[in-house]
């Protein structure tokens, strides 16, 4: 079990980091947006600022998963990045869905 755990901190963080270079290099061309999704990572962009926040947010507690510094404080900063991937917009199109059938 151990060796998971180590497994799956040391992907994350990998995918933090690859996530993070991708953007501030722009190796890959962006996906074409569509809808709400299209709305909101038009908001995040025009503020000028927000995304680098995040991706810097996301380089360093990457960097913090894979060396196993900090991993503690570095989930705790992620979090709400991670909330704000997977909570907003479910393909389902229903805002907030996963938190409201869980009864949160």
């Amino acid at each position: 079990m151990k060796n998971a755990v180590i497994v799956v901190r040391i992907l994350l963080g990998l995918l933090f980091i690859f996530g993070s270079i991708t953007y501030f290099f722009n190796l890959y061309p962006q996906a074409e947006l569509t809808g709400n999704v299209k709305i909101f990572m038009d908001g995040l962009y025009a503020s000028g600022y927000v995304m680098t926040l995040v991706k810097i947010t996301e380089l360093i507690c990457g960097i913090a998963f894979v060396t196993n510094r900090f991993v503690p404080l570095a989930s705790i900063v992620i979090a709400p990045i991670i909330v704000n991937i997977f909570l907003p917009l479910p393909p389902s199109g229903e805002r907030f869905s996963p938190v409201v059938r869980a009864g949160l």
